[in-house]
């Protein structure tokens, strides 16, 4: 550690920028987590899909520009804010998740530029789709785990426990007098946007969550076994 401090106070800040500013294929991000055995005990999936977890009330959101527009600025080629092309998305797509860089992120540009005409809205898909990747479809993901299966003995049941709760749930809970109801995300996927007026959907972003989730591999698997005949 003090061998890198060192290094990094020695360096110029030319080469400081070289190496931060312009995204490449050397240039790899780790998202992962950091597993200690104590606090998290194992790959977070592995712990979502083993209920090892507390089960809590919780708020879970999203925002509609998740990911971009402060991250990118570190990232992202300059100029991106006025549009961007192609290339320049996948770049960082093969940066982000290298996992995908033989072929994966260009079905996945693919997917989210097929209805973009200039660079503008090639932009705008690039910060959707770093969205999606890194948080949007993740947390989705999370509260699929978390949800379970609701009865009618549990409905009732709650409605009993609440009767008792009262106090809980005015502080608790997000609902109250003229709001539109923000209900349990549970089978039916349901969600509420928050703007100036209050919606609920259902699925968010479950055309994209299919893509990323079953048509991707699935396009994988066929390009790798063609590799592998040729």
């Amino acid at each position: 550690m003090t061998a890198l401090l060192r290094g990094l106070c020695s360096a110029s800040e030319g080469n400081l920028k070289r190496t931060y500013s312009t995204p490449s294929k050397r240039h790899k991000a780790f998202l992962g987590p950091a597993i200690d055995g104590v606090f998290l005990k194992g790959p977070p999936e592995e712990v979502l899909k083993n209920k090892e977890f507390l089960r809590v009330p919780m708020l879970v959101g999203v925002v509609n520009h998740e990911f971009v527009w402060i991250m990118a600025q570190f990232f992202a080629p300059p100029g991106w804010v006025e549009g961007m092309e192609r290339q320049s998305v996948v770049s960082v797509m093969d940066m982000f998740f290298p996992a995908y860089d033989s072929g994966g992120n260009e079905l996945i540009v693919e997917e989210y530029l097929q209805h973009a005409k200039n660079p503008e809205d090639i932009r705008d898909a690039f910060t959707e789709i770093l969205g999606d990747m890194v948080l949007v479809l993740p947390t989705l993901k999370v509260m699929r785990y978390h949800r379970g299966p609701i009865s009618e003995e549990d409905e009732e049941f709650s409605r009993i426990a609440m009767a008792y709760m009262a106090n809980f749930a005015r502080i608790g809970s997000p609902n109250g007098p003229g709001l539109v109801e923000w209900t349990p995300f549970d089978h039916t996927e349901s969600y509420l946007n928050l703007g100036l007026e209050q919606t609920v959907g259902q699925r968010l972003k479950q055309n994209r969550s299919h893509f990323l989730n079953i048509v991707l591999p699935q396009k994988l698997s066929t390009h790798q076994t063609a590799n592998e005949e040729l």
